[in-house]
């Protein structure tokens, strides 16, 4: 299914920024489904078609992300180095220098459960996915600035694909994928840490003491929180799963909101369902 094909994004997108904010008062089903404008039943169709879960079990997992729970799952295997599902390419210094001189990178606008997203791709893969915070001129120059001499060019059919994989709408029994292609482009320890978030397991948390340490550089703690906040790839690159060794979810470049709403999601979809008797939505 191709959920940018599909309506009610902006009323699931809405419900959601609504039980962010409100988890811990415990929120109805009946309230989420009014702010979205549609009834109890058909506002469930909805948040699982385009969340991938249930909106219950998302709340449920608003829940767990609060506790620190999952802090540190992700490390063994952020040490281990298992490979992401994920092809990677990484420009050369000079290529990085070049800012995409003789490039062309198509970009397009995509509805998401969390907001419109903007991601962009050349020929050797996807080199950015991004949340449009302000509105789309603004999120536009921000790719123009990061490729600053590559020819942009508007192609929403370009990184649909890619968008597809990103929020899991991949057709049910199409059968395993190829792995989705990324262009990283940064510097050498930007892109070091870029590729120790790509090991994080979905569900799972790390601080960035791990990725420090991970990266062979266990004293360059801050560093490492600069080239967190530098990556280029949300979502598919897994920044939002770095937080605080004290388990605080801290800062993140499209809002700390948000961040929660991509942990609950992920949460949601790798922990059992708790029984309905302890529900946080009736």
């Amino acid at each position: 299914m191709s959920a940018a094909a599909g309506v009610g994004y902006r009323e699931i997108a809405a419900a959601i920024d609504y039980l962010v904010a409100h988890y811990q008062d415990k929120p109805s089903l009946a309230e989420a489904a009014m702010l979205a404008g549609v009834s109890p039943g058909h506002f469930q169709r909805l948040f699982s078609r385009w969340s991938g879960t249930s909106a219950q079990r998302f709340v449920q997992s608003l829940g767990l992300s609060d506790t620190g729970r999952v802090l540190l799952d992700g490390r063994d295997r952020l040490a281990a180095g298992e490979p992401p599902d994920l092809c990677c390419q990484t420009m050369t210094t000079a290529e990085y220098q070049a800012a995409g001189a003789g490039l062309e990178v198509r970009w397009g606008l995509h509805p998401s459960p969390f907001g419109p997203v903007l991601a962009a791709a050349t020929p050797q893969g996807l080199c950015w996915l991004g949340f449009i915070t302000d509105n789309t001129t603004a999120a536009l120059a921000r790719l123009a600035k990061s490729w600053s001499l590559a020819r942009l060019i508007e192609d929403d059919e370009a990184t649909q694909p890619a968008i597809e994989r990103a929020f899991g709408w991949a057709e049910a029994g199409a059968g395993r994928p190829r792995p989705l292609s990324l262009l990283l482009r940064g510097s050498a320890f930007q892109i070091r840490v870029w590729q120790a978030l790509l090991r994080i397991p979905t569900g799972a948390l790390v601080s960035y003491q791990d990725v420090a340490a991970a990266i062979g550089q266990p004293k360059a703690v801050r560093a490492v929180g600069g080239a967190v906040g530098a990556n280029p790839i949300s979502i598919l690159i897994p920044c939002h799963r770095v937080i605080l060794k004290t388990g605080a979810l801290h800062n993140y470049g499209w809002g700390p909101e948000r961040k929660r709403a991509l942990l609950a999601w992920e949460l949601a979809q790798s922990t059992p369902a708790q029984s309905p008797s302890t529900s946080a939505m009736p």
